[in-house]
C-alpha cells in the first residue's frame, strides 16, 4: 500500500531489510517492527473491538466456478510434497521447486489462474518479464474477495494502481523495457528515480504488497487456521513499519473482517473434503513459495542499488 490517496506513510526510500532467499522460511525479524512510529501531534485510536471472524456465503461472481456449494467439513490439512531435484536456477520459475502432489481431480483458485508467477521464464541475469509480471500481480487481486472485498478494497486498489502506473512505463517502450530491471535502471541513470509516479516507487510498493501475500498465505499452508492472526503477523513483517497509526488502525479493522478458514478454502475453490482442503493448501503453498522467489529476485535488485533502505523505528 503507499502514498496520497494511496495507504503508504514513509518516503520511498524507506524500505524492508535484506531477506533471506525465501521469506516464508524466515519470521525472525518481525518483531523487531512492532514498535508503532511515533506521531508527535497525535495520539493512537481505540482500540477496535474483539475479533469475530465472519462466514462467507459464497456468491456468483466472476470466477464463480471456483465456489462449489456442498457443505463444509472440518478436517486436517495433509498435503505431500515429492523429493524429485529441480535445478535452483532454472529460468522458468516454477521448476525451481519439486512438484507438488495433491488429490487428482481438486483445482483451486490457484491453479485455474489465468496467469501464475510459477509460469515466469527470467531472461539472462535474472529479468523478470514486465508484461508477464503484471499479468501475474492482476491475477492476485481476485484473491482478496475472499478475504473481504468490502474490507480490503483499499488494498485491491493499491495495488491496481501500481500496476498500471507500471504498465503505463512498460507500454511506452516495450522493447527497452521488457523486464522490471530494465525500468528502474532506466530511471536511475536519468535521475527519474525518485519523481513522483516514478515506476521505481511503482515496483517498490508492489512488492511490499506482494510480499504481504506470500506471508500470509504461507502462514495458512503452513498451518495457520486463524487468518486474523495469519494476516496480522504478515502485516507486520511486511507493511506496519511504513505506515503511520492511522493506517495501521484501518488494517486491523479490516483483519476483522476475514472468514472462517473453512469458510475461506471453500471460496479458493474446496468442496470441503479433506481431499478439496488439502489441495487448496497444497496449491496455496506452491503459489506463496513461486511468489516468494520473485519478490526475493525485486529484494536483491533494489538493495543493489540502495533503493531499499529500512526505516528507522
Amino acid at each position: 500500500m503507499d502514498g496520497g490517496e494511496r495507504l503508504q506513510e514513509s518516503p520511498r526510500k524507506d524500505a524492508k531489510s535484506p531477506v533471506p532467499s525465501s521469506r516464508s522460511h524466515s519470521r525472525a525479524n518481525s518483531e523487531a517492527f512492532a514498535t508503532p512510529a511515533s506521531t508527535p501531534t497525535d495520539s493512537p485510536p481505540p482500540s477496535p473491538p474483539p475479533h469475530t471472524p465472519h462466514s462467507h456465503t459464497p456468491q456468483s461472481s466472476q470466477g464463480s466456478h471456483l465456489l462449489p456449494s456442498s457443505p463444509l467439513t472440518p478436517v486436517e490439512l495433509t498435503p505431500t510434497r515429492s523429493t524429485v531435484t529441480v535445478p535452483p536456477n532454472s529460468p522458468r520459475i516454477g521448476d525451481r521447486f519439486p512438484r507438488s502432489t495433491v488429490p487428482s481431480g481438486h483445482e483451486s483458485f490457484f491453479s485455474r489462474a489465468p496467469h501464475k508467477f510459477e509460469d515466469l521464464v527470467l531472461s539472462d541475469g535474472e529479468g523478470i518479464p514486465t508484461p508477464d509480471f503484471l499479468s501475474a500481480c492482476r491475477a492476485v487481486v481476485p484473491f482478496f474477495d475472499a478475504l473481504s472485498s468490502t474490507a480490503f478494497a483499499p488494498v485491491k486498489a493499491d495495488i491496481n494502481g501500481n500496476i498500471e502506473k507500471l504498465s503505463k512505463r512498460y507500454q511506452s517502450n516495450p522493447e527497452k523495457f521488457s523486464t522490471l530491471q530494465s525500468m528502474i535502471v532506466h530511471e536511475l541513470e536519468t535521475n527519474t528515480h525518485e519523481a513522483r509516479n516514478s515506476a521505481t516507487d511503482a515496483l517498490l510498493w508492489l512488492k511490499r504488497a506482494m510480499e504481504f501475500v506470500q506471508d500470509f498465505m504461507a502462514e495458512v499452508a503452513g498451518g495457520e487456521h486463524s487468518l486474523d492472526i495469519a494476516a496480522g503477523k504478515a502485516y507486520t513483517q511486511c507493511l506496519r513499519r511504513y505506515h503511520n497509526w492511522i493506517v495501521r488502525g484501518m488494517f486491523s479493522m479490516a483483519v476483522r473482517a476475514v472468514p472462517y478458514h473453512k469458510d475461506f478454502l471453500v471460496l479458493l475453490g474446496s468442496d470441503g473434503t479433506a481431499d478439496g482442503n488439502a489441495a487448496v493448501t497444497v496449491h496455496m503453498a506452491d503459489f506463496a513459495r513461486s511468489l516468494g522467489e520473485i519478490n526475493s529476485i525485486i529484494n536483491l535488485f533494489y538493495q543493489s542499488h540502495e533503493l531499499d533502505i529500512p526505516p528507522v523505528i
